[in-house]
């Protein structure tokens, strides 16, 4: 009797294998992606937003990756109302992490990287198909800064469900476990 168990387990692992080995293309819109080098001279600043259940503030998780390979992770609680009140620091860890995972974390998250860094006017980018929204809710931000204050931002809107978004999550994801010490 032929089984399909095997021949399905097999495909599964050819079609995997062929997407590993695909050239990164940028879901931020750009034409090129930046070097490997250029990443390294830039911090990057991943922001997770998440309300919190039965209260008028929001949780922010702060990841930052420094050029020095230095991680900074914060977790900041902000208040709904008064608008202008000054974040509460929940936690904050600061580590050094390999060079290797910090080099594929700027691999990961270079397909998001915008077309070009800018000030005082910062480009935000958002995955091809997932339209602004106006509240400015997103599930993820990504802040790249150079050194000589350009900067640009990538944002991943709440409920967008366009392969480039869940393509973008997923990059997200993968650059956050990298960034663990």
């Amino acid at each position: 009797m032929f089984k399909l168990g095997p021949l399905v387990f097999t495909l599964i692992a050819i079609c995997a294998c062929e997407r590993q080995q695909e050239a990164p293309v940028s879901l931020a819109g750009s034409s090129k992606l930046p070097s490997i080098s250029e990443l390294s001279r830039e911090t990057i600043l991943i922001e997770l937003t998440q309300p919190v259940e039965n209260q008028r503030s929001y949780d922010n998780l702060h990841v930052t990756l420094r050029p020095s390979d230095v991680v900074e992770v914060k977790r900041l609680r902000s208040e709904l109302w008064p608008s202008e009140s000054k974040p509460k620091i929940l936690s904050q860890r600061t580590f050094k992490i390999a060079q290797s995972h910090a080099e594929q974390a700027r691999n990961v998250l270079a397909v998001l990287h915008p077309q070009r860094l800018d000030k005082p006017d910062a480009p935000v980018v958002l995955p091809e198909g997932c339209p602004a929204i106006a509240d400015g809710s997103s599930d993820a931000l990504v802040l790249f800064s150079g050194s000589d204050g350009r900067f640009g931002i990538f944002e991943l809107p709440t409920g967008c469900k366009v392969l480039p978004a869940l393509r973008a999550k997923e990059a997200v994801a993968q650059a956050l476990r990298l960034l663990q010490d």
